[in-house]
C-alpha cells in the first residue's frame, strides 16, 4: 500500500509568503547568512586547526569553565517591541500552566482515567493514543490549535480575489481618471482656440462689402462713431458735440457714395 507524504512549511511560514516555496526559501537563506556574519564577527582568536583537533584525547576535559545560559526556553518571540513582550509574556504563562496541567494528568491516566482531556496542545498523544483535548483559552497563544494546510490555502485564495478586485477597481479609477483629464485637456484646447481665433478677428478689419475694393472711406467708417462726425463736400459743417472731431469726405458719403458727384474739369487749374 502506498501513502502519500506531503511536505508542508510550517503553517506560520506558509501564511506570511502566501504560499510562495522560493521566496520563503530566499528569505530563510538570506537570515541564515546574516546569522553566520553576525557569528564571524564575534568570534576572535585563531583557529584551531586539524592537527591540534587530533591532538586532543577525547576523555579531555575542557580547559574553560561550563557556560551558564539560564533557562532555554521552548518557544521564541523574534519581535522586540512592546508587543513582542507582551507575546514572551503570555507564551511564559502558557509554557506554566500546560506542564502542570499536564503532569496531572498523566498521573490520572496512570491510575486509570481514560476520559479526562489532556491540555490542549498535547498533539502526540492526541494524534497517536487517541487523547480527548481541552480547549484553549482566549488569551492562549502556544495551545491555541494551528489552522490546517487547507484552510491555510482557502485564506489564501479569498486574499487573492479580494486583492484582484481591489486592483481592478483601482485600474478602473484610474482609467476614469485618466478620461476626465483628457476631456479637461481638449476642452482647454478648444476653448485656447477659440480665445485665439477671437483675438485674429479682432485685430482684422474686413470692409462691408467684399465684393469691392475697400476705400478710404471704409477705413474712415471704422474709426469710433461716437467721437468722429463725417460729411461731404458742400454739406453743411455739423455741430461737433463735446470738442468732437469732425472727417471731411472727399468721396462723398459713405452710405450714399453717388449722391453727390464733382463735376469733372470744374476746379481744374487754368492752363
Amino acid at each position: 500500500k502506498e501513502v502519500e507524504l506531503r511536505l508542508t512549511p510550517p503553517i506560520a511560514l506558509w501564511r506570511a509568503f502566501e504560499g510562495d516555496v522560493d521566496a520563503m526559501v530566499a528569505a530563510l537563506r538570506e537570515q541564515r547568512e546574516r546569522e553566520l556574519a553576525r557569528m564571524a564577527r564575534s568570534r576572535f582568536g585563531a583557529v584551531r586547526g586539524v592537527e591540534a583537533m587530533r591532538a586532543v584525547h577525547p576523555w579531555d576535559e575542557p580547559d574553560t569553565p561550563r557556560e551558564d545560559v539560564g533557562l532555554v526556553p521552548s518557544f521564541a518571540v523574534g519581535d522586540r517591541s512592546e508587543e513582542g513582550r507582551r507575546v514572551r509574556g503570555q507564551c511564559a504563562r502558557d509554557v506554566t500552566g500546560f506542564r502542570g496541567s499536564h503532569r496531572r494528568r498523566v498521573d490520572a491516566w496512570k491510575d486509570g482515567d481514560r476520559t479526562s482531556p489532556f491540555p490542549a496542545g498535547t498533539l502526540l498523544g492526541h494524534t497517536f493514543l487517541g487523547m480527548a483535548l481541552d480547549v484553549a483559552g482566549d488569551e492562549a497563544i502556544l495551545g491555541r490549535p494551528h489552522p490546517t494546510r487547507e484552510e491555510v490555502d482557502a485564506e489564501l485564495a479569498e486574499k487573492r480575489v479580494r486583492r484582484a478586485r481591489f486592483d481592478a477597481e483601482r485600474r478602473e479609477r484610474l482609467r476614469l481618471r485618466e478620461e476626465r483629464r483628457e476631456r479637461a485637456r481638449f476642452h482647454a484646447e478648444e476653448e485656447a482656440l477659440a480665445r485665439d481665433l477671437e483675438d485674429e478677428a479682432r485685430r482684422v478689419r474686413m470692409p462691408s462689402d467684399v465684393r469691392r475694393a475697400p476705400s478710404a472711406s471704409d477705413f474712415v467708417a471704422q474709426l469710433l462713431p461716437k467721437r468722429v462726425t463725417r460729411r461731404g463736400l458742400g454739406e453743411p459743417r455739423p455741430l461737433a458735440a463735446r470738442g468732437g472731431r469732425v472727417v471731411v469726405l472727399r468721396a462723398g458719403d459713405v452710405k450714399s457714395p453717388s449722391k453727390r458727384r464733382r463735376r469733372r474739369g470744374s476746379n481744374d487749374p487754368p492752363e
